[in-house]
């Protein structure tokens, strides 16, 4: 009976995280398929050309995955700036969102990924519906993006969405994307893996830095964590 007890006791915190996974929601935000030019017009060294480019139809997450979200499915916080649950996890690393995918994507029998970068950018542009803005939603940054805070995220969804109704693509916090930073050599391979692409510029950015331009491309090791970056999920169309 003791042992049975003890049994009990032991897998507690195992069940409280299950649960919580199991009711955990995400809320998502079709982007329809369709044709746009992505990159900029007179690219620099991190950016890729204008490309008339197709995109299928996928769902994407209408905020960033929150502290909240992730403390529901890790078990703890990770994030630099604490005590918001609102505001967007970071101090992560690439190899951090993989574990997480991993644990979310079993307990819910979903498929849980990171955007590409072509997603995330036809995403932010506000996809077929795009109004072709400077940034996502606005050409005025205020408007759409915490990029002034001195560094300290703040809770999702405080300024005004994207055509698409999606908030925070520009400011809060970088995204990571599934996309490697490759020119098919071993140039940018390090410690095992390439260098991941990374989108969107921070709260600490200022709107005139060249990071909040949707076309910018930055890139990170996948192992080194940032208290500027997070991350946003997607699932792909049921078929």
């Amino acid at each position: 009976m003791k042992l049975l007890i003890v049994l009990i006791f032991c897998s507690l915190p195992f069940f409280s995280i299950a649960q919580n996974i199991a009711n955990l929601h995400f809320e998502m935000v079709r982007v329809n398929s369709g044709r746009i030019t992505l990159g900029a017009d007179d690219p620099e060294d991190d950016e890729f050309p204008s490309t008339l480019t197709f995109v299928q139809a996928f769902h994407i997450g209408k905020y960033e995955v929150t502290q909240a979200q992730w403390t529901a499915v890790m078990g703890s916080n990770p994030s630099y700036h604490q005590n918001c649950n609102s505001c967007p996890v970071e101090n992560i690393s690439w190899n951090d969102v993989q574990l997480f995918m991993r644990t979310l994507n079993k307990r819910t029998k979903k498929r849980y990924r990171l955007p590409t970068e072509f997603e995330w950018e036809y995403a932010a542009r506000g996809g077929a519906q795009t109004k072709n803005y400077r940034f996502s939603g606005n050409d005025i940054a205020d408007s759409v993006a915490w990029t002034f805070t001195l560094g300290e995220t703040m809770p999702v969804g405080q300024k005004i969405p994207n055509e698409l109704g999606l908030y925070d693509m520009t400011g809060n916090v970088a995204e990571f994307t599934s996309s490697n930073l490759t020119d098919n050599t071993d140039d940018y391979k390090v410690n095992g893996g390439y260098l991941k692409i990374i989108r969107g510029c921070t709260c600490a950015s200022g709107y005139i830095n060249k990071t909040c331009k949707l076309s910018y491309r930055g890139n990170v090791r996948p192992h080194l964590k940032n208290f500027l970056n997070g991350f946003r999920l997607v699932l792909d169309e049921q078929k």
